[in-house]
């Protein structure tokens, strides 16, 4: 693939270098490189289908057809949505240097295994190729890392500028948890859209965006700031206008000092339609005290069938 690869939108390809490259020939050498872009565009737009690395478009039987038609495809990465795409084992100096203007998608999922499940470790220079691209973390359009805590830590830990590119966030510590410091991301995530965090504690980033959040502690089993970090959780949920789906998953976390605070004045997230959640009631009970949902319709709780008139109220208010 080169190294580039399409977000999680389009389709696989079909004959379509062999079925327009006779086209090409007689007309479409006449058509500017403005036009032959939208051509392209509407290409990607046109394409569904989901493929084993995603939701893909097929743009090489475009820069297949001939040299001018890769010349656009491969000059306009950003208009076309062609990211950069670095994984375990890529070579990242030379794939940034290649493709200066491209966004970048980062996806390292933590630990491989071997045909006998021997654990692969990760090449050794894949920290230093995470460190390289946060340092041009404006261009980074998807984060997706599995790592130990201390290493997740070092990692974010340089991460203190804005990402004005950043749509997907999905950080999973395989091991102890691990927190976020403060200053992620500078505090502020503006076009974040869908956030997965496993193991992976606040302070979270202003996300006014986000309409996808996951949030599970494992099997984390608490210590004494257990209720001021799940206090701080809630409040930020409470400041998600345009969250679609909540799943939370407090595992054995409990309550050390009663009820947390409850919220006065419930906010409406008035596009809310389904919440998982896992965990303590009393936390429940505050987290539904400081939100209103009239378009909830699915919802999942592992509490006695009386408490589902918490979701009558959500609804109600």
């Amino acid at each position: 693939m080169l190294g580039v690869v399409a977000p999680p939108r389009a389709r696989t390809a079909g004959n379509l270098a062999g079925g327009l490259s006779n086209f090409q020939k007689s007309t479409a050498d006449r058509l500017p490189d403005d036009v032959l872009l939208e051509i392209f565009d509407f290409y990607r737009l046109d394409a569904p289908g989901p493929t084993e690395t995603g939701w893909e478009w097929a743009w090489h039987p475009l820069a297949q057809v001939c040299r001018r038609w890769r010349r656009a495809v491969l000059s306009s990465p950003r208009r076309l949505e062609l990211d950069l795409y670095l994984t375990n084992g890529s070579h990242v100096r030379s794939i940034l240097l290649r493709s200066p203007s491209s966004l970048i998608t980062l996806s390292y999922l933590g630990e491989r295994y071997d045909d006998d499940y021997e654990r692969i470790p990760w090449p050794s220079g894949d920290i230093k190729g995470i460190t390289l691209a946060f340092k041009q973390v404006d261009r980074i359009r998807e984060i997706a890392i599995v790592k130990d805590c201390d290493v997740l830590a070092k990692l974010f830990a340089t991460v203190t500028k804005p990402a004005p590119h950043l749509e997907v966030l999905d950080i999973r510590s395989d091991w102890t948890s691990s927190i976020l410091p403060v200053g992620f991301l500078g505090g502020n995530a503006p076009t974040l859209s869908v956030l997965h965090l496993y193991k992976v504690l606040p302070p979270l980033p202003s996300t006014p965006c986000l309409t996808h959040f996951s949030f599970s502690l494992g099997d984390y089993s608490g210590d004494t700031q257990d209720d001021y970090m799940i206090d701080e959780l809630f409040t930020r949920v409470w400041t998600m206008p345009l969250l679609e789906a909540l799943r939370l998953d407090l595992g054995l976390v409990g309550p050390t000092y009663g009820p947390l605070t409850p919220s006065n004045c419930p906010t409406v997230l008035s596009v809310l339609s389904s919440i998982t959640y896992l965990g303590s009631g009393r936390h429940f009970e505050t987290l539904i005290s400081g939100m209103a949902a009239p378009e909830l319709v699915q919802r999942s709780f592992p509490f006695p069938p009386q408490l589902s008139s918490f979701f009558r109220l959500l609804r109600a208010r």
